[in-house]
């Protein structure tokens, strides 16, 4: 019975050491006063996202326009209202989640030398802003 016990014991930490090393790469991080994490590459990420998605005010995603293709290694700068950066992040997926204070804010994003920027404001309620950045296609001259 006792190597039985073990072996389960074994299987059951082995299934919580994968679990917890797929969602050890979306950690929460924090600049000044504003928290975000960054990612959704593959499916645990975007698993895990889902699931945290109700703890973050701001929701911004990052694709090609046209293809829809998602991107990642954006830069995203955040000033407030007045004119002050709280946030100036790289992205390590095509999805970035931040709780900031109630407000109103510019969101600049930049890929490739191209900036895209949204205002937005956010209140003290549930739910929060979604913010898409759409990136023009690559080109190729041939």
């Amino acid at each position: 019975m006792k190597p039985l016990l073990s072996s389960i014991m074994w299987f059951l930490l082995c299934l919580s050491g994968i679990a917890v090393a797929g969602h050890a790469v979306l950690k929460e991080q924090t600049q000044g006063a504003v928290t975000f994490i960054t990612g959704g590459v593959g499916k645990e990420e975007q698993s895990y996202l889902r699931s945290v998605r109700s703890e973050y005010n701001l929701h911004l995603l990052f694709a090609v326009r046209g293809s829809g293709a998602y991107v990642a290694n954006v830069q995203v700068r955040i000033d407030d209202a007045a004119g002050r950066t709280v946030l100036d992040a790289g992205t390590d997926g095509p999805h970035m989640f931040l709780r900031l204070k109630p407000g109103s804010y510019v969101v600049a994003a930049e890929r490739g030398g191209r900036e895209i920027t949204h205002k937005v404001a956010l209140g003290s309620g549930r739910g929060g802003a979604d913010l898409v950045f759409a990136f023009p296609g690559e080109t190729t001259d041939r």
